[in-house]
């Protein structure tokens, strides 16, 4: 039964019907905010990006007005006609000397000399001697072409005939080593044989790639990284129109022959 309105002690008027009025009208507010948090929280995606957020509660897409990148990069490309080819970001995220590079090259030519030192005795000689890498063809002619070979020659004094170098770095996969003013050559080994031929340049031929080499160091062997127990060397203690191989590192550097600079 519902009570009549009546006076309370202070002489305002008391309906109990307002109260019930005012109970449900309350009730239904909370029951209209809890619903909306469970809504947010489930993450609903519209189809495409607000024009502002509805709650504090951050969503998956940038909120924008246009098509236009935002001004911080996003997880999410920015939603547009086409794909985008990169990351929505500022003009420094994207720069490329901030991308992990795997391959360079360095263009400055430089010859392949054996490294000489103090104290070694080649062919009973103490007195520094000057061996650099030379091309020549099968009938013996300082051509650096498909096939050649590779031979020293004394480059005391800098020659034409000297082969001059430049590399490519593939990180830990190695350098390959081109031969300037050529048709796109490249030293290589010859699979298992010991022979080292001039080749066509194929960056995933990894019978051109080589390690020891570093554009930093004083002195280096050449192993090609297939056969890292072998280094480019010649026979025995050098002299001239030797061939240049790939013999085993230790009896490389037991005759002192092991190593190369750059020149």
């Amino acid at each position: 039964q519902i009570q009549q309105p009546f006076n309370t002690s202070n002489g305002t008027s008391f309906d109990p019907k307002d109260e019930i009025k005012n109970s449900t009208s309350i009730n239904h507010s909370v029951k209209d905010d809890v619903e909306a948090e469970e809504i947010d929280e489930t993450f609903i995606l519209s189809p495409g990006p607000t024009d502002f957020p509805k709650r504090s509660i951050p969503t998956y897409f940038p909120t924008t007005t246009s098509n236009s990148p935002t001004p911080i990069q996003s997880y999410f490309p920015t939603i547009f006609d086409f794909p985008t080819d990169m990351p929505t970001g500022t003009e420094d995220d994207v720069r490329s000397e901030n991308f992990i590079q795997t391959r360079s090259q360095e263009s400055a030519g430089f010859r392949l000399k054996m490294y000489w030192e103090e104290g070694y005795f080649w062919q009973e000689r103490t007195e520094e001697r000057w061996w650099c890498m030379q091309c020549v063809d099968k009938m013996g002619n300082s051509t650096c072409e498909k096939n050649s070979r590779m031979q020293l020659r004394n480059c005391r004094t800098k020659s034409d005939l000297d082969a001059i170098f430049t590399y490519t770095s593939f990180g830990d996969g190695g350098y390959q080593f081109r031969i300037a003013n050529t048709n796109n050559m490249c030293l290589q080994k010859m699979g298992d044989r010991r022979a080292i031929r001039v080749r066509p340049c194929k960056d995933d031929q990894m019978l051109q790639r080589f390690m020891g080499f570093h554009p930093d160091l004083d002195r280096f062997d050449l192993r090609p990284i297939i056969y890292s127990d072998r280094c480019l060397t010649n026979h025995h203690h050098p002299k001239p129109n030797e061939t240049v191989y790939a013999e085993t590192c230790k009896k490389a550097h037991q005759y002192d022959t092991g190593y190369w600079v750059r020149y």
